[in-house]
């Protein structure tokens, strides 16, 4: 990733110098007014590994750990202000980063961790392309970048004043992921910082890397090639949902012989007979968050509260999570939990199946939820006619479930910011009422002989 920063960052550099004499980084560079393009790179969001949203950016740290286009909003603030930067003439003057007019998208995920952020006039969002804008540092002064991502929550704009730089009223409903960022300094990132971000053109410019730090970010740093870099932080906890069987009755698979059997109906249905989970919801879910970017932290707006629900993706809407439309696709149970025939290559079905996609939440204690289950089950059985099984679908709804932060796994007993925790939830399949006679056998109480003749 710093490597690819720094290459694109020198060929937007040269790119924007108007003579071979004026090569960014030849003679003094105070003595450039060549316009210094502004490009910005990303920090790879991580989220922290724990045992109408298009729904949680990144994963635990590995491969699926990956930016995929997501939108950005980024503001640039001029430091000795502390306000937004502006251009244009006096009364007249816009931003020079307008989100109102721009679209700043994420890398690709066929960049994996690497790229840098893009900068449209024009975006396309079906080909993931559009007509790229340039943008330029004044001549003078230095800037920080502050970003965020709330995917399609509705938010008030960035504020951005001397004191506070905050994205208010941002409304959730369990499918956004909020991202806050701040550009990360170059101090403490040189090159004796193996961690560091810019330590490939520390390296290269070692001898001035000092003298540059005064005038990060600005035309003088980008002629030398540092791109300013954001580092994303999430600003939710997330919630992934597994279901396990915990009789052989909510499974879908029976063991038969050596073999894993599928549990269908036998009506021409073809029915599953295990469990079907078919909604999650979680209850009175803290629903508005205000964003600070300048420490990259939220906190509650207000004391409002709404239900979450756990969503799949809609394949027929971009594979976007659409709480009103979607409820789960009914999941099953794939094996018993703990039965000793599971499959070694079945993970994660051996310890759970998941339900949905993940949901994003504002730590804020216990978790109250419910689940919605149904189970096709045999209904009668006709013995004059060969024992034919009819079947009929049977519903519990509302099944209510506490999810106990002090059961967490880990030392921290507390849902909090940036981590990820995996929900094994434990069901039951429908059980047939059976009743079993046992029939006492009459005691012996000996025998009575009478004669009527004696009247006794």
């Amino acid at each position: 990733m710093k490597k690819q920063f720094f290459y694109a960052a020198m060929a937007l550099a040269v790119m924007s110098s108007c003579s071979k004499d004026n090569d960014p980084g030849i003679g003094n560079p105070d003595d450039n007014n060549d316009k210094a393009v502004i490009a910005l790179g990303v920090d790879v969001p991580t989220v922290t590994a724990l045992s109408r949203g298009t729904g949680s950016v990144g994963d635990v740290e590995g491969e699926n750990n990956k930016w995929n286009s997501q939108q950005l909003y980024i503001h640039m603030v001029d430091r000795a202000t502390g306000l937004e930067a502006e251009e244009g003439a006096e009364g007249a003057k816009t931003p020079i980063l307008d989100n109102a007019t721009l679209q700043f998208r994420a890398p690709k995920a066929t960049e994996g961790n690497n790229g840098a952020i893009r900068i449209y006039n024009n975006y396309v969002e079906d080909t993931d392309n559009g007509v790229i804008q340039y943008k330029y540092y004044p001549t003078n002064g230095t800037y920080t970048f502050y970003g965020y991502h709330v995917d399609d929550a509705t938010h008030d704009d960035a504020t951005i004043t001397a004191d506070e730089k905050k994205v208010k009223n941002v409304t959730i409903n369990g499918t956004q992921d909020l991202l806050a960022a701040s550009t990360i300094d170059m101090a403490e990132n040189d090159a004796s910082n193996d961690q560091s971000l810019y330590k490939d053109i520390a390296t290269t410019l070692s001898g001035e890397w000092t003298e540059l730090m005064k005038y990060q970010f600005g035309a003088r740093t980008a002629r030398k090639g540092i791109v300013p870099v954001l580092k994303f932080n999430h600003q939710l906890a997330r919630l992934k949902f597994f279901v396990r069987a915990g009789s052989e009755s909510a499974a879908g698979y029976k063991y038969e012989g050596s073999n894993w059997v599928e549990r269908k109906s036998t009506d021409g249905q073809d029915k599953t007979l295990g469990m079907q989970v078919t909604k999650i919801t979680l209850k009175d879910m803290v629903n508005v968050v205000d964003m600070d970017l300048a420490t990259t932290t939220s906190a509650r707006n207000g004391a409002s509260t709404a239900p979450f629900v756990v969503c799949s993706k809609d394949a027929d809407n971009k594979n976007k999570l659409d709480p009103d439309k979607g409820l789960i696709t009914p999941v099953v149970p794939k094996y018993p939990y703990g039965h000793e025939n599971i499959p070694a290559d079945s993970d994660p079905d051996a310890k759970g199946t998941q339900v949905g996609e993940p949901v994003m939440f504002f730590p804020n204690g216990n978790i109250s939820l419910s689940i919605d289950l149904k189970q096709y089950v045999e209904d009668t059985k006709d013995e004059t006619d060969g024992d034919k099984i009819t079947y009929k679908e049977v519903e519990k709804l509302d099944t209510p479930l506490i999810i106990d932060q002090s059961k967490i796994s880990k030392d921290v007993k507390e849902f909090k910011a940036g981590a990820s925790y995996n929900v094994y939830i434990t069901i039951y399949g429908f059980e047939k009422i059976e009743v079993t006679a046992v029939l006492t056998a009459w005691e012996d109480g000996g025998d009575i002989e009478t004669d009527i003749e004696d009247g006794k």
